[in-house]
């Protein structure tokens, strides 16, 4: 066997295996998230902002903060759980930034006074509300320039195959795009996992 025939191989191997470990993360991720009640898909346009990974983090950040203080009340957001030392009161959220262009960001329906105050029938156009209200309040983009309607970057998840379109298409990046990690071992480099918050199921 020459030299150069079993470099090739083992490069080969190597590629395989790495493959391998991205389809076993990338379902693990897939089971995981499955787990959680996400109702909302909310996509931001950021391709004219030029933001750098740490911009993302800290924009999605300001918004899921800015987001809770306008759903919950005061009152929850100072209740701690003793065990853990977080609060119990806190936004489900998966978030994912693509190319550099727009986020994803998947929310959940959180169950607290303001919304059980309302008709079933109330509680997307009250979210919504607030969604709109903290992007203007961040300035990430002219929402009536990019999306006139506001029903574009909205998106109600209704059932499970929606979820499960929606967390296949947050999660593409490990199966569609391997070249892009070849020489690269940033699995999660699309996924904020600093933003990453999902209550463990019962």
């Amino acid at each position: 066997m020459t030299r150069n025939f079993k470099h090739f191989l083992d490069k080969k191997s190597h590629n395989l295996m790495k493959l391998m470990k991205q389809y076993s993360e990338r379902s693990e991720l897939v089971d995981f998230l499955d787990d959680a009640d996400f109702n909302y898909q909310i996509t931001i346009p950021c391709h004219h902002m030029n933001y750098t990974s740490d911009t993302y983090e800290k924009k999605i950040k300001d918004f899921v903060s800015l987001l809770e203080k306008l759903i919950f009340t005061r009152k929850e957001l100072k209740r701690i759980d003793k065990k853990s030392k977080k609060r119990i009161y806190q936004i489900q959220r998966y978030a994912t930034y693509e190319n550099n262009s727009h986020v994803h960001i998947l929310i959940d329906r959180p169950d607290c006074k303001k919304i059980r105050e309302l008709d079933n029938d109330e509680v997307d156009d009250f979210i919504k509300t607030k969604v709109i209200k903290v992007l203007q309040k961040l300035r990430m983009f002219n929402l009536k320039q990019i999306d006139p309607t506001l029903s574009k970057f909205f998106k109600t998840i209704k059932n499970t195959t929606e979820k499960f379109i929606c967390l296949n298409y947050n999660t593409k990046e490990y199966s569609n795009n391997i070249r892009r990690y070849k020489n690269n071992d940033k699995l999660f480099s699309t996924i904020d996992f600093s933003n990453l918050y999902v209550r463990p199921a019962l």
